[in-house]
């Protein structure tokens, strides 16, 4: 049984990756580079910079090079084996960044063979240090299950709880739907209302929060939530406004029913 909102699986985002190399570099060695059209440039005096830091076990020059190799840069080139190279060097030393980076890439298979095991062991590894957004990918692969990763509901309500404590809207909206069908854990329609609302009113959600919260309004199946045309609306028409298709539908058909009272 999935939840009762629309569940989906998430593309990998290689934006995040992108932005924490950009971090990591200006905290790096600023020196080194230069603004070239609102981005960063690389050289190659500063590109060995950086071997040599990695070399001598620096954990943030392995996570850098290993970003640029991914990436691909003009001065290097893309060459996902020396990427895997640096960030394991990295991950060696319990770089949470890197850790999650190669839980994503062994995950999606993007330049190595897929290996969702060893995605897991690496989102594990990162997680335990904190990291929500490996925590967050660890209860989707043990929510929806895969070809060689066996569904756990348990362990995705643990993994769920904790990405959700990062404030992350994508865990909070799963455990609203968990808490609402029993998955993983006991029913409790407070808890599931409370995890909706909290993804439905989160800066960072993308529309699938309110609509799952104009849904208990308009359905009325919290027996804790009275139904509530009005406030259902006002979530479809946050939810609307980003870009949700299902949230245009559910406001079309409140107005015909409306108009046939």
């Amino acid at each position: 049984m999935r939840p009762a909102h629309n569940a989906r699986k998430p593309s990998p985002n290689a934006v995040a990756a992108a932005v924490a190399f950009a971090a990591c570099l200006a905290a790096l060695a600023p020196g080194a580079l230069r603004a070239q059209q609102g981005g960063r440039d690389i050289d190659q005096a500063f590109i060995e910079e950086l071997q040599g830091k990695a070399a001598g076990g620096d954990a943030e020059a392995s996570f850098a090079l290993g970003t640029i190799y991914f990436l691909g840069h003009e001065t290097v080139g893309k060459d996902p084996a020396k990427a895997v190279e640096y960030l394991e060097k990295a991950a060696s030393k319990n770089h949470v960044m890197a850790l999650s980076f190669l839980g994503n890439i062994y995950e999606t298979g993007d330049g190595v063979a897929r290996d969702e095991k060893k995605a897991v062991r690496y989102y594990s590894r990162a997680a335990d240090r904190g990291d929500g957004e490996a925590a967050l990918a660890l209860g989707r692969l043990y929510f929806f299950g895969t070809d060689s990763l066996k569904a756990d509901k348990k362990k995705a309500f643990k993994y769920y709880t904790q990405a959700a404590g990062k404030n992350l809207p994508e865990a909070q909206l799963m455990l609203g739907g968990m808490y609402e069908a029993g998955e993983g854990t006991g029913k409790d329609p407070a808890k599931s209302w409370q995890y909706f609302l909290l993804a439905a009113d989160n800066p960072s959600d993308l529309g699938q929060g309110a609509l799952a919260a104009g849904d208990v309004y308009v359905s009325g199946r919290n027996p804790g939530v009275p139904q509530d045309f009005a406030k259902g609306r006002q979530y479809y028409r946050k939810a609307a406004a980003l870009k949700v298709p299902e949230a245009s539908e559910r406001l079309a058909l409140l107005d015909k029913a409306e108009t046939q009272k």
